[in-house]
């Protein structure tokens, strides 16, 4: 939908170079309606399996063969859905005063993309230096029940075991809109087991019965190795990864607009003592939204050194063990800050 004739027409192009032929150049790029040529064609948007004049990238056969990651019956197996929701985002619409649907131009009404009903609220500083306890946490079973039909955000994790077999069956709705999202796993990349459109719209409880009748076909012996998939709107992508680095990986839609407003998740793989050591004296900082005008970062001060460096201020700011010496160093760098707001303003008037 966002690049076909009623939006930009928006194209890549590529020159494709097999080892051994004639080395020619096209005389430019084509036009979009040239574009439309017969013939298969590969990762078509909202296209699976199912299709004919079409080849998925779940089609695509890999020369790197088998890996524990194909095993049958994979240690975890995870289902998201997500489709974009009319729901009273309070970061968008607040009722009663602009609630969603009291804005009167349909048009100007934001949906709500979510994974598995939950917005993803990025914690206020990196998961991998903070190691917050579960409970801080939040998935599909935990959140409350009316999370489908209100609004709910918290920090989306899912939790694995290092070195574990991980599927992930991601499955757009297609309610809304006739969409397509691309979706990036950091840390890993994932073989494409399966993909199929089923229709233009689906459910979570279709795909679950669908692939407990055994319908729901994976390639487990030489599937393709990405880190970026699509899946098709009404439709499912099956993949599958071996979580083989320890740490916090984030797992989200790669159109920008959508991750920025919550279409994400984090996978958590092994538990903290797997994670590489968080270094000593390591700068932390926390949230930074103003708090009666409180200093917003902080740094740890080293037990073992004399000094450090504040994060605090966009100024320089020295700390020494001593009061006065602290005092000191900080008017000297005041001093020197008026020196060089002087000098400019003597030069500007120059």
């Amino acid at each position: 939908m966002d690049c076909d004739e009623r939006f930009t027409k928006a194209k890549q192009v590529a020159v494709l170079h097999y080892e051994g032929a004639m080395e020619m150049e096209p005389e430019g790029d084509p036009t979009w309606e040239e574009l439309h040529n017969d013939g298969l064609q590969l990762n078509a948007l909202n296209k699976g399996e199912e299709e004919n004049e079409t080849i998925s990238v779940a089609e695509m056969k890999s020369l790197a063969g088998y890996d524990d990651s194909l095993k049958e019956v994979a240690d975890y197996q995870f289902y998201v859905a997500y489709d974009f929701y009319a729901k009273n985002n309070s970061h968008f619409h607040k009722s009663p005063y602009y609630g969603y649907y009291q804005v009167p131009l349909k048009t100007n009404r934001l949906y709500t993309p979510q994974l598995n009903h939950i917005s993803m609220k990025m914690p206020s500083s990196p998961l991998l230096i903070s190691r917050p306890s579960p409970e801080n946490f939040c998935n599909s079973s935990s959140i409350d029940d009316n999370c489908k039909e209100g609004y709910c955000e918290c920090s989306h994790v899912l939790s694995v075991r290092l070195n574990s077999v991980v599927e992930i069956i991601i499955l757009d709705e297609g309610v809304t809109f006739d969409a397509n999202h691309p979706f990036h796993l950091h840390g890993h990349s994932f073989r494409v087991v399966g993909m199929r459109r089923l229709a233009n719209e689906t459910t979570i409880e279709e795909v679950k019965a669908f692939d407990k009748a055994g319908l729901l076909k994976r390639n487990l012996k030489n599937a393709p190795i990405k880190d970026t998939v699509t899946v098709p709107d009404g439709g499912y992508t099956v993949i599958r990864f071996k979580a083989d680095n320890p740490g916090y990986w984030l797992f989200h839609c790669h159109i920008e607009f959508h991750v920025e407003i919550g279409m994400a998740l984090v996978f958590k793989v092994g538990d903290h003592n797997d994670m590489p050591p968080v270094p000593p004296a390591f700068p932390r900082c926390g949230n930074y939204m103003p708090d009666n005008m409180l200093e917003h970062a902080t740094t740890e001060k080293p037990k073992d050194e004399n000094s450090y460096i504040s994060i605090t201020h966009w100024w320089p700011v020295v700390v020494l063990n001593s009061t006065s010496s602290s005092s000191s160093s900080n008017c000297l760098f005041g001093l020197i800050l008026l020196c060089s707001v002087w000098v400019l303003k003597l030069n500007s008037a120059m």
